[in-house]
């Protein structure tokens, strides 16, 4: 199976009113997914709901004047008010800067050769601000490395860790920062930065989610490292979903498993308010008692979502038919369309993938390679 890469430029503290300012491309190495989330105040499943509050009945409710007074109430409407004047005037104080970004994924089939040449996936001529990359299957996902703790995956990311690291000074003279890395049994992720930002890069969190066999196994499921990069939010996911060509709604499933199991918890950021989002307590039985306020993966002002995923053509076209449409353009257009992931990103709500775009894969379809050749 080949890799994938993806190179985006974009622009820091993007708003509904900036969403052109992106450009998205790939390049032609591979099979998985990446996707982009442009933000949006409306969309999302923890945006704040003031009209939940305000129609709320609370017991702190003060009388005033003959009337009762909701305090949440009062402060919440104030603060809506407060970010909404900000955002008009945002011009005022807020600047743009552009980056680029590099997403990288790659299903290694539980294989890696100490030394293996990883520089015709990684390399670009110009070197991006930041490396994301993401692996699944760094080993066999068998019963020993899914249900036991097995030191296999340690080594394992141990020693992708080395190659990159390798790779990214032998071709950048050491300009990268490792800032952020997560494992889930086979799913790997590496976010590094330019050392020129990393004074600027903060508040990096982890989580992982567990979709394999009913939510309890690592087989299948996602690693998540998010960051504060200048004023700008960006959250990178990695996930290995559920296979089989019929089993759509098993995929579905791991994406909104993940979105509701990945939950970052924190201290208060004040430009959660300027941004228009909340910190309320996803309704997550690991996080149900928790006090602390926790925001997700759909939080962030930027999410790119990379990995195996795991989408085919439609069952409803046949084997055959997909590599007769191969010769043609007008076959290829056709083949897109039947794409599982497009099919199901365009469903509201019973689908996956609603809230994000991804770039045009025009590459042929593929699914699975003899070892150490491209065929």
């Amino acid at each position: 199976m080949k890799a994938l890469k993806a190179v985006t430029k974009l622009a820091l503290l993007p708003d509904n009113d900036h969403q052109d300012e992106a450009e998205f491309w790939m390049e032609d190495e591979g099979d998985c997914d990446i996707s982009v989330e442009q933000p949006s105040f409306e969309i999302g499943r923890r945006k704040s709901d003031i009209n939940a509050i305000v129609n709320h009945s609370y017991l702190n409710d003060e009388p005033c004047a003959g009337r009762f007074q909701n305090p949440l109430a009062i402060l919440s409407i104030k603060r809506a008010y407060i970010s909404e004047q900000l955002r008009k005037r945002k011009k005022l104080f807020a600047s743009y800067k552009p980056i680029t970004v590099f997403c990288g994924t790659f299903n290694v089939n539980g294989r890696k050769e100490p030394g293996a040449d990883i520089s015709s996936w990684l390399y670009c001529k110009e070197s991006p601000d930041i490396y994301a990359i993401g692996l699944q299957e760094i080993v066999d996902l068998n019963a020993v490395n899914v249900a036991v703790s097995s030191g296999k995956s340690q080594q394992r990311t141990a020693m992708w860790e080395e190659s990159i690291q390798q790779f990214l000074s032998d071709n950048y003279n050491k300009s990268y920062m490792l800032i952020g890395r997560e494992n889930l049994v086979g799913v790997l992720l590496f976010v590094f930065v330019k050392a020129k930002h990393s004074l600027n890069t903060s508040r990096v969190k982890t989580e992982t989610a567990r979709t394999g066999f009913r939510g309890t196994l690592g087989n299948k499921g996602g690693v998540t490292v998010r960051m504060q990069f200048y004023d700008s939010t960006i959250c990178f996911v990695c996930s290995h979903l559920a296979a089989q060509r019929d089993n759509v709604h098993g995929r579905n499933f791991d994406y909104h498993s993940i979105l509701g199991k990945t939950a970052f918890s924190g201290e208060y950021e004040t430009e959660w308010e300027f941004r228009g989002l909340s910190q309320q307590k996803y309704f997550n039985e690991s996080f149900n008692n928790q006090s602390t306020p926790t925001y997700g993966i759909l939080d962030h002002d930027i999410v790119f979502w990379m990995g195996d995923l795991n989408y085919r053509i439609a069952v409803f076209v046949p084997t055959e038919e997909v590599f007769k449409k191969l010769g043609t353009k007008q076959g290829l257009e056709y083949l897109r369309e039947c794409d599982q992931l497009t099919i199901e990103r365009k469903k509201t709500y019973d689908g996956a993938f609603y809230e994000f775009k991804e770039g045009i894969t025009d590459f042929y379809p593929t699914y699975k390679y003899e070892i150490n050749r491209d065929e």
